[in-house]
């Protein structure tokens, strides 16, 4: 049985489409995996193939429950994190440029970050 894996990003005239684009991309690999719903602030549900699902923030909270969420927002600010912490989603992976301890993930990905460095204490 397939787990449900919701994604929260955005995409505006404003703001651009990337973040939008780097999830749907992903959803399309995960999509064998995951039963995929996406969650904006924004109206992306005509950029959403009819495969996947927008969601509106109470279906999100009290319909389904979701095992993973992952989140892909330009401004991860104090708002967005009070939202994604009353979804009650415990694993988290974050994609943005840099880690939020607020946040709580399990991952963050950074996906500009070109610089590897080696952790000294935990090889």
């Amino acid at each position: 049985m397939k787990k449900n894996l919701l994604f929260f990003t955005e995409a505006s005239q404003e703001i651009g489409f990337g973040h939008l684009s780097r999830c749907l991309a992903l959803s399309h690999k995960l999509k064998k995996y995951f039963n995929i719903s996406f969650y904006s602030k924004n109206n992306i549900s005509k950029n959403i193939p009819k495969l996947f699902k927008t969601v509106k923030f109470k279906e999100a909270q009290n319909k389904i429950n979701f095992d993973c969420i992952i989140i892909d927002v330009k401004n991860l600010n104090k708002s967005n994190i009070q939202l994604i912490n009353k979804l009650n989603i415990q694993k988290k992976i974050n994609i943005s440029d840099k880690e939020n301890k607020k946040l709580n993930a399990l991952l963050t990905i950074i996906p500009y970050e070109n610089n590897f460095r080696k952790n000294t204490k935990n090889q």
